[in-house]
């Protein structure tokens, strides 16, 4: 066999370091490749250093099995186009399993990104981050659990999710919300009946097929179908709502009224019905007594809507056009009534 020259050994020495997971790609950045995580002993490839990471091919990835695994926080993964492809398809609905397309170990993948590129084909989630994490420009389909999840403070933008067997986008973890935004999902929930998107705080619109994410940066607000006394506290609204005040609903265009949880008529088009009353919170302490003040406490107590005597009073409002000025009509006004708190309302409630 001819013996290497110096440049054949420099020509031979760059080929296997371009194969190799790991190598030093431009920018400092380290190239992931299938031939090199191959060539490494296989999937899960497991990425236990921070630092700037590159596809630079495709990977396909085995059934059950795990794409890559981030051991560590403070990485940021450019699929750079590519495609991280597992076996699994959506057909009818989406039986959850083993395998994650970007999975992480414990309590890691904290201040991770992960960025431009598609992950298909997992039987759990697709991708699965920590805190303060950031997933932008993605394409995320035929997930058996979560499309994409992430922790409180992280932010997930311009991503399309199709076909999950729960939530498109799951944005889970107290303290600090999750933000998102000009994302698209739909086709989630097929499995069990849950919302495209779960938790967060959208800082701009999102399309969601099932109406559960906001399209533009307007709380939700709607009327109960449901009617209840005085005494029937916050379990009335929906997850993600909660009881609203008078003073929140006073602008409604700042507002966009949920037409598949909230109570309509024949013509109320996106908006809330006339002469749609309900209970409402009034601003003030607890208080059973006149107009203004009166919220459902008992016996004047200090604990809003927690009374259904008729001793004690609720505020209610509801919007009634008012004729002025000479006109047949105005534009509607907010018209407030006291109720006695044994009789039977809806309630406003509005998004958290």
């Amino acid at each position: 066999m001819r013996p290497l020259t110096p440049s054949l050994f420099a020509t031979a020495l760059l080929f296997l370091t371009l194969l190799a997971p790991g190598a030093l790609a431009g920018e400092g950045r380290l190239e992931i490749n299938q031939v090199g995580i191959e060539a490494s002993g296989g999937f899960p490839f497991v990425i236990d250093a921070p630092g700037s990471y590159v596809l630079t091919s495709d990977l396909d990835v085995p059934a059950g099995v795990d794409g890559l695994l981030l051991a560590t926080s403070g990485v940021t993964l450019d699929l750079n186009g590519f495609t991280i492809r597992g076996p699994f398809l959506c057909i009818g609905g989406c039986p959850p399993g083993a395998g994650t397309g970007i999975a992480r170990t414990p309590g890691s993948a904290a201040e991770s990104s992960v960025h431009d590129g598609s992950i298909r084909g997992f039987a759990s989630n697709c991708v699965s981050l920590g805190t303060q994490a950031h997933v932008a420009r993605l394409m995320v389909a035929d997930c058996g659990n979560n499309g994409i999840a992430v922790s409180s403070g992280s932010l997930v933008t311009h991503n399309r999710v199709v076909r999950t067997g729960r939530h498109g986008i799951a944005m889970s973890g107290s303290g600090f919300p999750a933000a998102f935004a000009h994302n698209t999902v739909d086709n989630a929930g097929r499995n069990v009946d849950e919302p495209a998107v779960f938790g967060g705080a959208p800082t701009a619109g999102n399309a969601c097929d099932d109406g559960s994410c906001t399209r533009v940066v307007r709380p939700r607000y709607y009327l109960t179908v449901g009617l209840f006394d005085g005494d029937h506290g916050a379990q009335v609204c929906a997850a993600g709502f909660r009881m609203a005040s008078l003073g929140e609903l006073l602008n409604p265009s700042a507002l966009r009224y949920d037409t598949s949880l909230g109570r309509t008529r024949s013509d109320s088009g996106g908006g809330p019905p006339y002469l749609g009353f309900g209970w409402v919170r009034n601003g003030n302490s607890g208080s059973g007594g006149s107009l203004g003040p009166a919220n459902c406490s008992p016996e004047f107590g200090p604990v809003p809507w927690t009374s259904a005597s008729n001793l004690d009073r609720g505020t209610t409002a509801g919007l009634e056009i008012v004729p002025s000025g000479g006109q047949l009509f105005e534009s509607p006004d907010w018209v407030v009534f006291e109720q006695p708190c044994n009789t039977t309302h809806s309630a406003w409630c509005i998004e958290d």
